[in-house]
């Protein structure tokens, strides 16, 4: 052994206390009878326990095994004793002789041949500390402790064995576990440093850095052994710099036949997030990968490379800026799995990163790819700027990408067309969300997102395939979140009003009227249902054809707005039959829940329950269910709830403060006319005397009757109220945002809460709207 090793060996040695005259007679004693072992397992433990404590109580020095030292130590090692086939006679002759060494420190009694028969009992005792339950895991601990304090693993460098030493990496790793790690950490951890820093790197073999690697991969390793080995490279980077960056740019090059070639793209994500210094002169022959003929290989490499570079400490921008451009290249790849693999990491790319030109050009040809060829990758693109956009706030979307993104609502494939109007609806509501939230819009929002409602109308009624999807995403989820305060929604849809266009503001009159119709229209069906079961009509014929006529009627507006494109001939032959089944049930509390849904004046818990319990009353699970299911659905209050109307009227003509009293509080009279007053702008009139069929029905069942009962309310006094004012006149202050959005806010609730002493025109019939249609 070299004098230096030998002086590390001795550094730290314990001077254990220790008459050694008394102990003489005892060794000698001890030494006899290991010369000639006994047969019986127990007597053999026995001496060698006496012997261990006889060697742990003596101090470091030679002298104090008199001339039984070389002896007991060639005892020891006898084939008898060493080979005992029982656990605990082996484990009994390892702390011996650790013992044993310790006193011999820096010297040695064994040869190499020797060593290496006791590096291989060592190997099996690190073995057993896998078990930290068992019993034997207290000896197998205080083994590994004396090796390390005393330095005894120095001993294996002199033997020039490779095997052997990867044999003594294998075993401390391989016995590491999660509810062990902190018991061996420490001294295993010294070890396997102390016997890196001394090996050579010419001498550190494939063989030994494959052993790491697979423990930091998790191949065949325990996940304690990753964290040991994570921090032996951190320790020991000057040590294994060279001899990694050797072996990974073979594992690279494929100059290499280690079973590691295949995980080469993991070994380097591993490596670079442990040690990256190691890396910097590697990653450069990342570059040939990118640009490989095999996809796969191309793959491999943009995934460890897009990983790399959204790690915040990433620094490949700076040093690489060649390799971090030819990464993002990959979103232009000419295989679709490669550039829908960059687009799912766009967000890190446009967030984590800290290079701001990164952010950008990732977001920028992330916005190309909405026009891909293949219809996977604009979905995916779709997918990904929306996801940007309403888990960042909209923050770093551009017009370029919102222009992008309103494109791919006339995409020449329906599922494009889907997903761009989900997403377009989602950015809208995180905007909501952004409002309610801060009390206000952000700088970073722009008059693109509100021109949104609009497109999504003009989308509805222009695309035919689309427009059941768009009216399911804004009847049934509303634009919206439910918890958007009330004077807010009203603020937004003003906002939206105002940065309009006018074609778009008529498109968003048209989907809010569709939705009115509908409401409108089961309505009516509702009332003359009752009236038929009551037998009101004396020409019973008469009222059944009506009846017929208001099912065709709704039946057509649920075809539109509920019906599917795919099979719009088999749903326009299902609906007819499935809403004369609905009028066909016996449980009259369904149909008070149902007019309670139509109601767009009703409670949204109100309408919430009711809607719930309707379902429920037919059966979650039959067709007529699923039917009754998105029937409520698109009729519930969700795009303009009760609250949002009257935020919305008062935005655009503010009451008297005598006016929003408590429910019930009369409403101020409007001035005397002579004449009647029509609705500014309105299309949709009614007659206090002569009320259309598509008033709020009546209960058919009076226990249960809720769903009228609005009047009581403090949002209806005050939507009655705000009618008032905006039709006797006194709403002058926005004369534009009045005659069209709050305008037809106001006609909704004329036609639910007629204001007292105003005469409107009577509505038109279904039957005549149609005529003026055509």
């Amino acid at each position: 052994m070299s004098k230096t090793r030998k002086a590390k060996v001795a550094e730290d040695h314990f001077a254990f206390p220790g008459k050694t005259d008394e102990n003489l007679p005892l060794l000698a004693s001890i030494s006899k009878k290991l010369q000639h072992p006994p047969k019986s397992k127990d007597t053999l433990l026995k001496t060698l326990k006496q012997l261990s404590s006889t060697l742990e109580a003596g101090p470091q020095e030679t002298s104090s095994l008199g001339d039984q030292g070389e002896p007991i130590a060639n005892s020891l090692l006898d084939s008898a004793i060493l080979g005992h086939a029982d656990k605990d006679v082996k484990l009994s002759v390892a702390y011996c002789i650790v013992q044993l060494l310790r006193i011999y420190a820096p010297e040695t009694p064994y040869g190499d041949e020797q060593l290496r028969d006791i590096f291989k009992l060592l190997c099996w005792v690190f073995q057993r500390l896998a078990q930290p339950s068992a019993p034997t895991f207290e000896i197998c601990q205080s083994i590994l402790q004396q090796t390390e304090q005393v330095k005894l693993y120095m001993l294996l460098l002199d033997l020039n064995d490779p095997q052997l030493t990867t044999q003594l990496f294998e075993s401390l790793l391989g016995a590491a576990r999660a509810d062990n790690l902190e018991a061996i950490e420490l001294s295993a951890l010294e070890m396997l440093a102390g016997l890196v820093e001394e090996l050579e790197a010419d001498t550190l073999g494939q063989e030994l850095l494959e052993v790491l690697l697979k423990a930091l991969l998790g191949i065949g390793y325990n996940p304690a052994a990753q964290k040991l080995v994570q921090r032996l490279l951190q320790r020991c980077e000057e040590q294994l710099h060279s001899s990694l960056q050797r072996f990974t740019t073979a594992l690279l090059t494929g100059t290499t036949s280690s079973s590691l070639r295949p995980e080469c793209m993991r070994v380097i994500r591993q490596l670079y997030q442990c040690t990256p210094q190691v890396l910097l002169p590697v990653l450069p022959h990342l570059h040939a990968e990118l640009e490989a003929l095999d996809a796969a290989q191309r793959l491999a490499a943009t995934e460890l490379l897009v990983t790399l570079l959204c790690m915040p400490e990433s620094d490949i921008p700076e040093h690489f800026p060649k390799l971090a451009g030819a990464t993002l290249q990959r979103y232009k790849d000419v295989c679709p799995n490669i550039r829908v693999h960059m687009l799912e990491h766009t967000p890190q790319l446009a967030t984590f990163t800290k290079n701001a030109s990164i952010r950008e050009q990732a977001l920028n040809m992330a916005t190309d790819r909405l026009q891909d060829p293949e219809e996977r990758v604009r979905l995916a693109a779709l997918q990904t700027l929306a996801g940007i956009a309403t888990s960042h706030s909209l923050h770093g979307i551009s017009h370029r990408t919102f222009d992008g993104l309103f494109a791919r609502l006339r995409d020449a494939k329906l599922a494009v067309r889907r997903e761009a109007a989900t997403a377009m609806a989602s950015m809208f509501r995180s905007l909501a969300g952004d409002v309610a939230r801060v009390g206000g819009l952000s700088d970073a929002v722009d008059t693109m997102v509100l021109n949104i409602p609009g497109r999504l109308s003009g989308a509805a009624v222009q695309d035919f395939e689309l427009r059941p999807h768009i009216h399911a995403l804004l009847y049934q989820q509303g634009l919206l979140p439910p918890s958007t305060p009330a004077p807010t929604a009203a603020k937004i849809w003003a906002l939206v009003w105002a940065d309009a266009e006018p074609k778009d503001r008529d498109q968003v009159l048209r989907l809010l009227r569709s939705k009115t119709e509908l409401q409108r229209a089961m309505a009516a069906l509702l009332v003359l249902r009752q009236k038929l079961k009551a037998k009101a009509y004396a020409d019973e014929g008469e009222q059944a054809a009506l009846m017929r006529r208001h099912q065709r009627a709704c039946s057509a507006i649920l075809d539109e707005l509920i019906g599917s494109q795919a099979a719009a001939a088999d749903s326009r032959a299902k609906t007819y039959p499935l809403l004369n089944q609905l009028l066909e049930v016996k449980d009259g509390r369904v149909f008070d829940r149902l007019a309670t849904v139509c109601n767009p004046l009703a409670d949204e818990r109100e309408a919430r329950d009711a809607r719930r319990d309707a379902i429920e009353r037919v059966g979650t699970k039959s067709p007529l269910g699923a039917f009754l299911s998105n029937l409520t659905a698109t009729l519930a209050p969700s795009l303009l709830p009760p609250s949002t109307l009257a935020a919305l009227v008062q935005l655009g003509c503010p009451l008297p403060e005598q006016s929003q009293g408590a429910a019930g509080s009369e409403p101020p009279q409007p001035p005397p006319r002579k004449k009647q007053r029509q609705i500014t702008g309105g299309d949709v009139k009614q007659s206090k005397q002569a009320r259309s069929p598509a008033a709020p029905p009546v209960s058919s069942n009076s226990k249960g009757a809720t769903s009228s009962s609005m009047g009581a309310t403090a949002t209806s006094a005050m939507l009655a109220s705000a009618a008032r004012v905006l039709v006797g006149g006194a709403a002058k202050a926005a004369p534009a945002l009045c005659t069209g959005l709050v305008g037809h806010a106001a006609q909704v609730v004329m036609l639910w809460v007629p204001p007292e002493g105003i005469e409107l025109q009577p509505e038109p019939s279904i039957e005549q709207q149609q005529q003026q249609q055509q």
